[in-house]
């Protein structure tokens, strides 16, 4: 199971496994993966603006 997680959590990680080398391994995987959500947050925020401007239908106007 753990390496199941380990693997899923490389794909979404956008490249920032080793870009924080603390000595300390709690730290080093909040940094990388904290790093990571805050990126994923960015994604999906812009998309769901994107998204709301240019496929929903506006008040008063139908489709």
């Amino acid at each position: 199971m753990a390496e199941f997680v380990r693997g899923f959590a490389a794909g979404g990680s956008l490249g920032s496994d080793g870009l924080f080398t603390p000595a300390d391994a709690k730290f080093r995987v909040l940094l990388n993966s904290g790093l990571s959500a805050i990126v994923w947050l960015g994604i999906g925020s812009l998309a769901t603006m994107l998204i709301r401007r240019f496929a929903l239908p506006r008040a008063g106007e139908s489709y």
